[in-house]
């Protein structure tokens, strides 16, 4: 079986996210990462002084899947409320105290888009290289992403098996055809 596969993204720690960083650091508690948010703006990050939320945060989740490799935390999280679609162009990580700790958005890049009826499902790494591996610890609600995605894959490997088996029979009578024909 084949490994998921994460997207590095450069996140810009925010000013509380730092503030935060350095208490873990001399003494203070870990930097518990437990929501994904996302919003529609696209923008540089780095020149919004003291980002205390997104630009235009309309929706945020729970992470469902965490890892730690090497120097990155690759995290993922289910966006499904069938009552809002929107294109996602901001991605904040959240502390369980609600902190925006680190942003990602890149002015004019589409990041993704959810509709009513579907899901959007980020799945990232945040490249840690200069922040220490033990200040920062990630929360996961519920059941791993994994676990999540077993009902929609079963429903689509079904979908494929009938499939199949419609293609199967075609090509059976084709050559049953082809066979009387000779």
């Amino acid at each position: 079986m084949s490994e998921t596969t994460f997207e590095v993204y450069n996140f810009y720690i925010t000013e509380a996210g730092e503030s935060l960083l350095l208490d873990a650091q001399f003494g203070g508690s870990q930097v518990k990462l437990t929501h994904i948010a996302v919003g529609t703006e696209s923008y540089d990050p780095s020149t919004k002084v003291n980002q205390t939320a997104l630009v235009s945060e309309v929706d945020r989740a729970e992470v469902r899947s965490f890892k730690r490799v090497d120097k990155t935390l690759q995290m993922a999280a289910i966006f499904d409320n069938p009552d809002k679609a929107y294109n996602v162009g901001e991605i904040s990580l959240v502390t369980e105290e609600g902190v925006h700790f680190a942003v990602y958005s890149r002015p004019g890049k589409l990041i993704g888009a959810k509709t009513n009826a579907g899901r959007f499902m980020p799945r990232f790494g945040m490249a840690v290289d200069l922040i220490p591996s033990e200040a920062i610890n990630v929360s996961l609600a519920g059941d791993n992403l994994n676990l999540v995605l077993t009902p929609e894959l079963a429903r689509f490997t079904l979908a494929q098996i009938r499939s199949s088996r419609v293609q199967i029979s075609i090509l059976h009578r084709e050559v049953k055809q082809i066979i009387n024909q000779n």
